[in-house]
């Protein structure tokens, strides 16, 4: 359910809300969307917004062992009975699952745990939105970029599924299910231009109905009438340079937005702006879950530059550091070894691509670099 469709009251609220946290008063934004959900529960973009101004007020803190604790703990649990839950007492379950996100909002399983749940009990755009979030924090979750890319098939939006699994392939390479996947959709695609039809917008007539999310009965008995379908698209696909110039401002309104500022300097690397990258992913360096992915980007940024030994100090870091997935791993030691290469360290190098070899002998061209060391 959109701003547009909420009633003025809820509409007020989540107002003053996005004013909140322009003014980086988070605390009393999370407030006003906690009262906004308590009364209207199916507006998933104040769900979205609520978990957003929780980020921006835990800011670049660590999440204490206690709050993670309690947090895993009520996990636990929730899990456990997710299986049971239904259309008419999603909302309540998502409510509870809320309290692990308030111990610590940048946890992954909890918006896991909050996007299945959606998807279960058919809250779509709920669940779409809540898979956003999950990639703007690790978009090489590649379980949620998958089931996102499914769900909005399933609402016939064909290039938002293409787009994400461009998203997915671009960390995924080697996965053969995605490959096969966007040629499904280029061949929905061919087939509606064939049918001079829309093939951006194809509805399969057995899915017309998952548009909708329905609050349930306990939610429409408190309201003269049963709320709207939640219609809210994404946003429209944007260029780099309106992406780009979209997080500036955002930058300009909140400096401390450590994901912006990652993104951003992602954008600038794409871009080859290295220079601009650089500035930007130094800071975002500080970024809880994008720290390993940041240092990666200034890595190949220095690259690069040809600064070789700035190169591989980044990437050392990188690879060092705690959290970091196996496909990041295995990413950070093929760009160590190609800078030791050019460096002329053929050992190092050689060191690097073997232990990607040892576990993955397809990934990009490593047998092919160490079985030509073994014929040397």
């Amino acid at each position: 359910m959109s701003a547009a469709e909420m009633g003025e009251v809820y509409k007020e609220y989540y107002d003053k809300a996005l004013q909140a946290l322009a003014k980086n008063n988070a605390d009393y934004a999370v407030e006003l969307l906690k009262a906004c959900l308590e009364r209207e529960p199916a507006f998933a973009m104040a769900r979205e917004l609520l978990h957003k101004a929780q980020r921006q007020k835990h800011g670049n803190k660590p999440v204490s062992v206690l709050a993670r604790t309690r947090a895993q703990a009520g996990l636990a649990l929730l899990k456990s009975q997710a299986k049971n839950v239904t259309e008419h007492d999603a909302y309540a379950f998502l409510a509870r699952i809320e309290g692990a996100l308030a111990q610590d909002p940048f946890n992954l399983q909890a918006l896991e745990l909050a996007a299945q749940v959606a998807r279960r009990a058919n809250l779509i755009d709920t669940a779409i939105r809540t898979y956003h979030e999950i990639i703007s924090l690790d978009e090489r979750h590649l379980a949620s970029l998958k089931t996102l890319s499914q769900l909005y098939q399933n609402r016939g939006e064909i290039q938002s599924a293409r787009d994400i699994l461009m998203l997915a392939v671009r960390h995924h390479p080697q996965d053969p299910e995605l490959a096969n996947a966007i040629k499904s959709l280029d061949a929905m695609t061919t087939i509606a231009r064939a049918r001079n039809e829309d093939p951006m917008k194809q509805v399969p007539s057995s899915t017309a109905t998952s548009n909708s999310q329905s609050p349930g009965p306990a939610v429409r008995e408190s309201r003269p009438q049963p709320a709207p379908a939640e219609t809210m698209s994404p946003p429209p696909q944007q260029t780099q340079k309106d992406r780009a110039a979209e997080l500036k401002s955002q930058l300009e309104r909140n400096p401390s937005d450590l994901l912006s500022r990652y993104q951003l300097g992602e954008l600038l690397y794409e871009s080859r702006d290295w220079d601009q990258a650089i500035q930007h992913l130094q800071q975002a360096v500080q970024h809880p879950r994008r720290r390993t992915a940041a240092l990666n980007l200034l890595g190949l940024c220095f690259k690069n530059k040809g600064m070789l030994d700035l190169a591989l100090s980044q990437f050392e870091r990188a690879f060092t550091t705690e959290g970091s997935s196996h496909e990041e791993q295995k990413e950070i030691l093929y760009n160590l070894g190609s800078v030791h290469e050019e460096m002329g360290q053929k050992e190092k190098a050689l060191g690097a691509f073997k232990k990607i070899y040892e576990e993955d002998i397809g990934y990009r061209d490593v047998a092919q670099k160490v079985e030509k060391y073994y014929r040397a």
